[in-house]
């Protein structure tokens, strides 16, 4: 029997391989899953086309691979650049940015979307879970900040964005809000 092969990167640069990163964090990936669960419902509840509702379901693979990808992506920040800690809006940029790129909401099978709007469902739902994880109500968006929802979901739809420059986007909406709530003078 031969010996199982060495890890070179991981003998050099510590635990920084996505399957040391993914089997070190079953707890965070669970909570995640919950979370953005919750997030979905909430979305799918709150969904203004009734048809939206009925043609779409959270794949739960897809789901998974989203917040393993997002981790590896956030850990390789934080080893890399020697990030120790990132914030909420980086988290919830990366969150998003990765949302965007595989695609957890599907349509069910057999059903095919009845508006232009409803094939941006995904990049609404970044959004939301964005807003959720910083505490920022969408009400607060659209009151506040007409337009601004259809430039966010534009990009999503259009451009490869980087996780870094959508959380300073972030960072910047995060304190308009408190500043508006009266929580930031």
């Amino acid at each position: 029997m031969s010996k199982p092969l060495k890890d070179k990167i991981l003998e050099q640069f510590g635990p920084c391989t996505p399957k040391y990163i993914l089997s070190h964090a079953e707890t965070e990936i669970l909570q995640y899953m919950e979370m953005l669960e919750d997030v979905f419902s909430l979305f799918q509840a709150n969904s203004e086309r009734d048809t939206s509702r009925s043609i779409m379901a959270l794949d739960k693979y897809l789901l998974r691979e989203t917040i393993n990808s997002c981790l590896c992506d956030t850990y390789r920040l934080k080893f890399f650049r020697e990030v120790h800690n990132e914030d909420v809006h980086k988290r919830a940029a990366f969150l998003m940015v990765w949302i965007v790129r595989i695609r957890p909401i599907q349509f069910i099978q057999g059903t095919f979307p009845s508006k232009k709007q409803d094939l941006f469902l995904n990049e609404c739902y970044a959004f939301w879970v964005g807003l959720n994880i910083m505490g920022i109500d969408i009400d607060f968006i659209r009151k506040e900040l007409p337009g601004y929802f259809e430039s966010i979901l534009y990009l999503f739809h259009n451009h490869a964005l980087c996780p870094e420059t959508l959380g300073s986007e972030l960072f910047l909406l995060d304190r308009l809000a408190q500043k508006c709530n009266g929580k930031l003078t």
